[in-house]
């Protein structure tokens, strides 16, 4: 359940980040978000972050 809840908040904060995007240097706003993005998808770093 904390999967699903990090994963659709990260991906919320991508996509409104991408729809604002008007040239303000919010590109490296997408620098967290998609890093997290990247450590949910690979298994040895979900089991290390959300074992219990």
């Amino acid at each position: 359940m904390v999967f699903f809840a990090i994963l659709v908040t990260e991906v919320l904060f991508v996509l409104y980040t991408l729809l604002t995007l008007a040239g303000d240097g919010r590109v490296t706003q997408l620098v967290f978000p998609v890093a997290i993005l990247v450590l949910l998808s690979r298994p040895s770093a979900r089991e290390f972050f959300l074992a219990r």
